[in-house]
């Protein structure tokens, strides 16, 4: 009997962090993702734009601990590769579609989603424009994207004396000066802000190894999908027509300034507001087991 037990519990385990890889044939390349734990179906949009799935598996897995978790590369980054770059290949309408190939090939017919920084206007767009697919929806240290071109809602990085530097940030600088890798560079970029990014200088340094190590930007795709976003038309009126349930995080702060993401409350009628004061933009370094608390009571919660 006490055999049983333990294998009943070991399976239980094996199950609840289980991960399915799947790719999806398209006329412009493939689609590559991975469906990790059991339960209610979750779609994660992870941040950039440009940024492949490899970085955010950390938190994938921990919310795969109550639910099925999904999370793709998107078009252009990880394992899913375009036959070309191009703006006909890499533009949010087409992006958009690709979430809905995902949906289709797995079988499910609605599921909540949750998108983090650049995921969370990416996911905005997907939910206006399939409302009946989505159950709940969470955007986490994102922006207006209908405001996108008032170039008003973004912190600029001030600039640091060297002498105020870390040496890890004086070491990337000077690896920077050499650099002839457009990708390289992009995350060198980001590596050598990363102070910028969170709320507690103790956390510094864990950002820039992310940004090191996890991120693996593609810096073309970032540069086309940023286009896109200022093309985007008519998203204003249609984010106010969005009746879904909706959980806003920011950190307090973020270099996402705040009047952004309040925009976004004011105009979406069944929303609630999540302030974290500890907190820069990467909420789910600094704050994390807060927000996997906040988004769990969400998805938990009755309604939809």
């Amino acid at each position: 009997m006490r055999l049983i037990s333990v294998l009943i519990i070991l399976i239980c385990c094996t199950c609840a962090n289980c991960q399915t890889e799947f790719t999806i044939d398209t006329n412009f390349g493939v689609l590559n993702g991975v469906v990790v734990g059991e339960g209610e179906p979750l779609l994660f949009l992870n941040g950039g734009p440009g940024f492949p799935r490899i970085g955010y598996m950390d938190t994938v897995n921990q919310l795969a601990k109550n639910r099925k978790v999904i999370i793709f590369d998107q078009r252009g980054t990880g394992k899913s590769i375009l036959d070309s770059l191009t703006v006909e290949t890499v533009n949010l309408h087409e992006m958009i579609k690709d979430i809905e190939r995902c949906r289709t090939y797995l079988g499910i017919d609605r599921w909540d989603v949750l998108g983090n920084s650049f995921g969370g206007a990416y996911a905005l767009l997907y939910a206006m424009e399939y409302p009946e697919m989505v159950n709940k929806l969470i955007l986490s240290a994102t922006f207006d994207i209908s405001r996108y071109n008032t170039k008003d809602d973004f912190l600029h990085f001030p600039d640091v004396e060297i002498q105020d530097r870390l040496p890890e940030e004086k070491k990337i600088l000077e690896v920077m000066n050499h650099v002839k890798d457009r990708n390289h560079y992009y995350r060198l970029r980001h590596a050598v802000n990363a102070r910028h990014y969170v709320f507690n200088e103790d956390n510094i340094k864990t950002a820039m190894y992310w940004f090191l190590n996890k991120s693996d930007g593609n810096s073309d795709v970032s540069k086309l999908v940023t286009k896109s976003m200022r093309k985007i038309e008519s998203v204003k009126k249609r984010i106010k027509e969005y009746q879904g349930s909706v959980l806003l995080i920011r950190g307090k702060y973020d270099f996402i300034k705040e009047h952004s993401m309040l925009s976004l409350h004011r105009k979406l009628d069944n929303s609630q507001y999540l302030i974290l004061e500890k907190s820069g933009h990467m909420i789910w370094l600094e704050q994390n087991e807060r927000v996997l608390k906040e988004v769990d009571n969400f998805l938990n919660m009755g309604g939809s």
